[in-house]
């Protein structure tokens, strides 16, 4: 895609992953030398391979980057990223298997778990900011255990 978005529904080229457990989300920090957003806080993910699904993409991502299976997700919605100029996905991981970890430190530096009052300023975040709090309140009505992940199924 290229030229200025024209506001229709985006083609998704990336995902993103919200871990959510006990009203915290988890984030990755992204290398200093990546590309687009260097050095700040966002969401794991990444692009979507040809032949590949935007779900299978999230599945693969959350493995690669935080070495976790994903079990459940939702779609929270879709939108555009004006810097990399693509379309996105965004999903709230319902429930996965596996302590979550730093799998990619090419790629990000440090991992965390934000509360909705403490999210990070980040650029990359800016898009997808009032999908998340929505999430996140969700996952704390949810999960009153704070300490593991839903089980959702």
């Amino acid at each position: 895609m290229s030229g200025d978005h024209d506001g229709s529904a985006p083609s998704v080229r990336l995902v993103v992953g919200a871990l959510i457990r006990g009203g915290r989300v988890l984030l990755v920090r992204r290398a200093p030398a990546r590309r687009f957003y260097a050095d700040m806080w966002d969401l794991f993910g990444g692009h979507v391979e040809a032949g590949e699904s935007a779900e299978d993409a999230l599945r693969r991502e959350g493995r690669e980057e935080l070495g976790v299976d994903i079990e459940s997700f939702e779609l929270l919605g879709t939108d555009w990223d004006p810097v990399e100029q693509v379309g996105f996905a965004v999903f709230s991981v319902l429930s996965w298997s596996g302590e979550p970890v730093n799998a990619a430190p090419d790629e990000h530096t440090e991992i965390g778990w934000f509360s909705a009052d403490a999210l990070p300023p980040s650029a990359a975040l800016d898009h997808v900011r009032e999908l998340l709090a929505r999430a996140m309140l969700a996952g704390a009505e949810g999960s009153p255990d704070s300490g593991a992940a839903r089980a959702d199924g």
